[in-house]
C-alpha cells in the first residue's frame, strides 16, 4: 500500500535491526529498521514502503508516540498475557541467536520465532466487539490536553525523533498488532482490544493501521471511506456522540487529512 510514496531527501538515519537486538527495552520479533532524526508521517510511509520491498510478503508497522514508553508497555503486555509462552511450541530450526550453548535462551527474541507469538496471540483472542470498547475512554487526553480531533489534525505534534518500522509477516493490517502488542495498564485497551479496534476500522471503514505508540494508533483512511459514518463511530468510541462541538471539530479535521489517530489509553 506504500508503493506510491517516493523517497524524499532524508533528514534522519536508517539502521537495520539485528536479530535479537533490543530497542528501547523491547525485543521485536520482526525484521525492520530504526529511524533517528527529523521524522514525519510522509517520511515514515516512505520507509515503510522500503521495508515492505526488502521483505516481500510482509506488512510494515511503525512506532508512533513515545517509543521508550511503548517499548516498556510492550514488554509488560507480552508478559501479562503470556504472549511469549514457549510450552507446546517447536523450538528447533530457529535463528542461531535464539540459542545459547545449543539450548533455547528461554524467551522470544528473533524473527524466526514470530510464529510462536502469532499462535499465542490468536489463541488468546476472545469475543470482543466494537460496542464493548465504546465509552471506556474519554474524548480528551488529560495527560496531553489534546482531543482526538486535535490528534488527528496534527499527528506531528505527537511524534518524536526516534521510531522503529517492523516487517510483520501477516496478511491484514490489523494483524500487525501482533508484532507490537500494546495496552498494559488496567484503564487502557488491552492488546486484544486494540486488535479488535483496528480490525473494526479496517473492515468497516477501510482504514489501515500504519503505526502504534505508547498511547495512539494511526490509520490511513481509505479512498472509499464514508468519513461521516467513520466520524460517528469515533464519537461513539469516546462517548462524545452528543457533543456538538466534538462532532464539528472532528468533521473539520477529517476533511483535511489522510490520517485517523485514535487513543487507546486513559
Amino acid at each position: 500500500m506504500f508503493g506510491l510514496f517516493k523517497r524524499q531527501k532524508r533528514t534522519y538515519d536508517v539502521t537495520p535491526l539485528k536479530p535479537g537486538e533490543a530497542v528501547s527495552g523491547a525485543n521485536f520479533l520482526c525484521a525492520g529498521v530504526l529511524l533517528n532524526g527529523d521524522l514525519n508521517l510522509t517520511a515514515i510511509q516512505s520507509e515503510m514502503a522500503a521495508v515492505e520491498k526488502t521483505h516481500p510478503g510482509t506488512l510494515a508497522l511503525a512506532s508512533f508516540d513515545d517509543l521508550g514508553q511503548a517499548g516498556y508497555t510492550y514488554f509488560h503486555a507480552t508478559l501479562t498475557h503470556d504472549l511469549d509462552e514457549l510450552d507446546g511450541h517447536d523450538l528447533t530450526n530457529l535463528d542461531p541467536a535464539a540459542y545459547e550453548n545449543g539450548e533455547h535462551i528461554g524467551y522470544l527474541s528473533t524473527p524466526s520465532e514470530f510464529r510462536i507469538r502469532d499462535a499465542n496471540f490468536r489463541a488468546r483472542i476472545h469475543d470482543i466487539s466494537f460496542s464493548d470498547l465504546c465509552g471506556k475512554l474519554d474524548w480528551k487526553d488529560a495527560n496531553r490536553d489534546i482531543t482526538i480531533a486535535e490528534a488527528t489534525a496534527a499527528p506531528l505534534s505527537l511524534m518524536e525523533k526516534k521510531a522503529v518500522i517492523l516487517a510483520a509477516p501477516v496478511k491484514h493490517h490489523y494483524e500487525k498488532i501482533i508484532a507490537f502488542p500494546n495496552g498494559y495498564f488496567t484503564s487502557d485497551f488491552t492488546p486484544f482490544e486494540n486488535y479488535t479496534l483496528a480490525k473494526y476500522f479496517e473492515e468497516t471503514h477501510g482504514c489501515s493501521l500504519i503505526a502504534i505508540g505508547a498511547s495512539y494508533l494511526v490509520f490511513i483512511i481509505g479512498e472509499s471511506c464514508d468519513r461521516s459514518a467513520m466520524a460517528n463511530d469515533v464519537l461513539r468510541l469516546y462517548q462524545a456522540q452528543d457533543n456538538a462541538s466534538a462532532r464539528d471539530v472532528l468533521a473539520k479535521a477529517l476533511r483535511d487529512t489522510p490520517y485517523l489517530v485514535l487513543r487507546y489509553t486513559e
